[in-house]
């Protein structure tokens, strides 16, 4: 079994997240985002409302420290600042839109990454991931989940432009239910 297991390269507790992870189609939640820009050493916090939806789409309504819309429809990603009247369109294959997506983590194939770390406690599984080929979007990710249920805590990913960004999904807020195609569209 031992060999078996790292001939598969991850854990059962990493197999057991991935496994959970590809039961999720829709995913919607209030977050609380902290981004650690490690150019100009400045933290900043953001909160809103992300929804996903397989294979590729998101979207962020933030809501604190000013309204913005971030939406991806799987062919472009749209930046929304009403406050500047600002809107940047960019297609997913121009490298400016080589962000750290969150849809990247909660639905990437489990042979995008490579296990390099799990911490538990009695409740809570953290699990940390790092890409199996070298890519633009993250140097490292950390899942976090509550291990009875499975619930998806956090994402904390790691990038070497946009330094760390941690969201946490409110507890209670979650829905998994099918979402409306007009999210997405941009």
């Amino acid at each position: 079994m031992l060999i078996v297991f790292f001939l598969m390269g991850l854990s059962p507790a990493t197999d057991s997240l991935f496994n959970y992870l590809d039961r999720i189609d829709y995913f919607e939640s209030q977050y609380e985002e902290i981004v650690f820009d490690s150019l100009t050493e400045s933290e900043f916090v953001f909160r809103g409302r992300i929804f996903l939806a397989r294979p590729c789409f998101f979207r962020m309504n933030v809501t604190y420290p000013e309204i913005q819309t971030l939406i991806c429809d799987g062919d472009f990603l749209l930046l929304d600042i009403p406050s500047d009247d600002n809107k940047l369109l960019v297609p997913l294959d121009d490298p400016q839109a080589n962000i750290p997506r969150p849809e990247k983590f909660i639905f990437g194939s489990r042979d995008e990454f490579i296990e390099t770390g799990i911490s538990r406690t009695d409740s809570i599984l953290k699990i940390s991931l790092s890409p199996s080929q070298s890519n633009s979007y993250f140097k490292k990710v950390e899942i976090t989940v509550l291990r009875d249920m499975m619930t998806l805590l956090s994402l904390k990913i790691w990038t070497e432009e946009y330094g760390v960004r941690y969201m946490t999904f409110i507890p209670g807020t979650q829905n998994f239910s099918v979402l409306n195609d007009s999210l997405f569209k941009i």
